[in-house]
């Protein structure tokens, strides 16, 4: 394995990762594009999670500036009031989807923003990954991904009630 460059920053615990989660949504301008099995280790449900979403929607306001895909809708709609909620308030700017069959057996969870940084867990079980920052060739392999995986996903949750 090559050793890390000094814009590469590597971890080993899901709380680093959830620190790492918040720091990159902190470098955000423009665009955030998020692949995980569930969310259940991204923080995003935390009070700092939410409130680092809501900056970003503060700086920028061009719809679908956050794309989200998960294997698994379950546990947002389950255990996440915060994101509904936010979902419910800021649907133009967020969407949620739930992967096709097809994908399901992609195991690395990523964090694209604005094509130029990325967070990664290498496998979706555990904690272990990277924050890589201004790497422009990285972030637009891991964009195609999930483009491909995009266009294929379902309608995830949308935050509003049924009936």
């Amino acid at each position: 394995m090559t050793p890390p460059t000094r814009n590469e920053y590597e971890f080993g615990q899901f709380a680093d990762y959830r620190r790492h989660v918040l720091d990159i949504l902190g470098r955000a301008t423009r665009e955030v594009i998020l692949f995980d099995a569930d969310l259940k280790e991204t923080g995003l449900e935390s009070a700092a999670g939410i409130a680092a979403l809501e900056a970003f929607f503060t700086r920028h306001t061009v719809p679908d500036c956050v794309r989200v895909v998960v294997h698994d809708a379950g546990f947002i709609e389950r255990e996440c009031p915060r994101l509904l909620r936010l979902l419910a308030s800021f649907g133009h700017r967020i969407r949620i989807r739930v992967s096709a069959r097809q994908h399901a057996a992609i195991d690395q969870a990523f964090i694209v923003v604005d094509g130029q940084h990325v967070l990664t867990r290498f496998h979706r079980d555990n904690a272990r990954g990277k924050l890589i920052l201004d790497d422009g060739v990285r972030a637009a392999q891991l964009a195609d991904l999930f483009d491909t995986v995009w266009e294929n996903a379902q309608q995830g949750p949308t935050g509003m009630p049924l009936g």
